[in-house]
């Protein structure tokens, strides 16, 4: 009997940011449909994220008060699983995210794993950054890339074997979980974790305030002080697993929120979302005609969503090999 073909997803970090969550497990449905019968192995950057002294701006990063980097002292699980291919999502095409999140192992031209960019981001797109994420992946042994926005997909085009003009994977997770129904009145969705909720007008609905990690991304000192009172907020929700958000976001009437994130299921689940940020991340609301989202509240043209979706699974299906 042929053994089945192992594919690692690479991911986790989940409470430091939920959003990661929602990406992964639509990278593991678009993989699944693709390829049928396969083992899909999900593990986690957070180790070596942890003990890292690459980004000081996380909390975590600095508790043990030392300078020193310590991810020479983990066992990452990642650098022993035999994989056929490994599959990196989300923001990945940074500088940061690259030394922060990559396996050591895949800094090196290895002809055993091919590794595949399935819905990936830059961040500034700056020539410098472009430049340099170029630089890494031809080290790789890089079988394919999905872009996310149009954008990325301009900037990389061609560093792998196989190009495609893909869209976030967060838009699979309706496919990849059906959430159940809530047995509450009408509500809105408010999901702030960078600034102030904003002030609506004449809302009379229910709020249910989700945050999807437990620090701002501000400075440390207004992280305390916003916390003090962002957590006592009535309806907040704060947990480490992805499902009890995307209950929420299915079942909202809408969503607030400076969270790329939050939106993307939401719009997934047909229902609408206003994004209060200028991130560059933003661009992946362009690839389905949601570019108004961050100047109004918008609703998800399903039809492009689904054909996109549609798209891209049969693309992941005549690029793996099994």
């Amino acid at each position: 009997m042929r053994r089945k073909t192992t594919i690692v997803q690479m991911g986790g970090a989940w409470p430091i940011n939920i959003g990661n969550a929602f990406i992964e497990l639509g990278s593991i449905y678009t993989i699944k449909k693709a390829l049928g019968d396969c083992n899909v192995v999900l593990c986690s950057s957070l180790p070596k994220c942890f003990l890292s002294r690459g980004a000081l701006s996380t909390p975590v990063r600095i508790l043990d008060f030392s300078i020193t980097d310590k991810t020479s002292n983990l066992f990452d699980i990642r650098e022993a699983i035999k994989a056929d291919y490994v599959v990196f999502s989300d923001a990945t095409l940074t500088e940061n995210w690259m030394k922060l999140c990559f396996p050591d192992k895949l800094l090196k031209k290895n002809k055993d794993t091919k590794i595949i960019i399935n819905g990936g981001g830059g961040g500034s797109y700056t020539e410098r950054e472009i430049e340099i994420v170029r630089d890494y992946f031809k080290k790789m042994n890089l079988c394919a890339f999905i872009s996310r926005d149009v954008k990325a997909f301009r900037a990389y085009e061609g560093i792998a074997e196989h190009s495609f003009n893909g869209i976030d994977c967060g838009f699979f997770v309706n496919n990849y979980f059906a959430p159940p129904t809530l047995d509450l009145p009408r509500y809105i969705t408010l999901t702030f974790d960078k600034k102030k909720e904003p002030k609506l007008k004449n809302e009379k609905r229910t709020i249910i305030r989700t945050h999807h990690w437990c620090w701002s991304e501000s400075g440390f000192l207004k992280r305390v002080i916003y916390y003090k009172g962002g957590f006592n907020k009535k309806n907040t929700l704060i947990s480490d697993l992805p499902q009890d958000y995307l209950v929420v976001y299915a079942n909202t009437e809408e969503t607030h929120s400076d969270r790329v994130h939050a939106c993307v299921p939401t719009l997934a689940f047909g229902k609408p979302a206003k994004l209060y940020s200028d991130t560059r991340r933003a661009l992946l609301f362009d690839r389905v005609n949601a570019g108004s989202i961050k100047s109004q509240l918008t609703y998800p043209d399903t039809k492009k969503i689904e054909k996109e979706k549609e798209r891209q699974i049969r693309f992941l299906s005549e690029i793996l090999d099994f």
